[in-house]
C-alpha cells in the first residue's frame, strides 16, 4: 500500500512539472507574442480615448466618425464605413445619433438614389480644436514612460509594418 501512494505521489509530482513547464511555455510564447502587445496597447489606448471622450458625450465610433468628415467632408457613408471599418448597421445608428446632436447633415447623393452624402454642420466642425486637443492628451499619456525620440521611433515603425499590410 506503501508502495501505492509513493507512485502516487510520484505521478502526481509528474503531471505538476508537467503543468508547470506547459504555464512557463505559454507565458513565454505570449510574452513573445507581438499581437499581444499590440492589443495590450491598444487596449490601453482605447481605454484612455474612452475616458477623454465622455467629457463629449461621444464613442470612439463617433469620434472616428466625426475625424473623418474632419478630413473629407461631404462624403457618402458607405466611404465613411469603410475608413473606420465600422458595419454598415454600425454607421447608420451612429450616424442616427451625431445628427440628432447636431454635429452631422445627411443629404441625397445626386450619383445614386440610394446613397446619402454626410457633411459636418458647424457644431460638428467645431469639435476640431477639442478633438486636436484629446488626441495629444491620449498620446502623451500613452507615451509618457517613452522619450520623445523613442515615440517617435515606435509611431514611424508601427507605420512602417501598417504600410506592408
Amino acid at each position: 500500500m506503501q508502495k501505492l501512494h509513493k507512485s502516487a505521489g510520484s505521478l502526481i509530482i509528474k503531471i505538476m512539472n508537467k503543468i508547470s513547464d506547459q504555464d512557463e511555455q505559454t507565458t513565454a510564447v505570449r510574452t513573445n507574442s507581438l499581437g499581444w502587445w499590440v492589443n495590450a496597447a491598444a487596449v490601453q489606448v482605447n481605454r484612455l480615448m474612452k475616458q477623454a471622450l465622455e467629457n463629449l458625450g461621444l464613442t470612439q465610433g463617433q469620434f472616428a466618425i466625426l475625424m473623418t468628415l474632419l478630413e473629407n467632408d461631404d462624403i457618402p457613408q458607405t466611404a465613411i464605413a469603410k475608413r473606420v471599418d465600422m458595419p454598415d448597421y454600425a454607421i447608420t445608428r451612429n450616424l442616427d445619433v451625431l445628427e440628432a446632436k447636431g454635429l452631422l447633415a445627411r443629404h441625397n447623393d445626386l450619383q445614386s438614389r440610394r446613397s446619402f452624402r454626410i457633411r459636418l454642420t458647424e457644431a460638428g466642425r467645431a469639435l476640431q480644436p477639442s478633438f486636436f486637443a484629446i488626441v495629444e492628451q491620449v498620446n502623451s499619456a500613452f507615451m509618457q514612460p517613452l522619450t520623445p525620440a523613442e515615440g517617435d521611433q515606435l509611431k514611424g515603425l508601427l507605420m512602417k509594418l501598417l504600410k506592408n499590410t
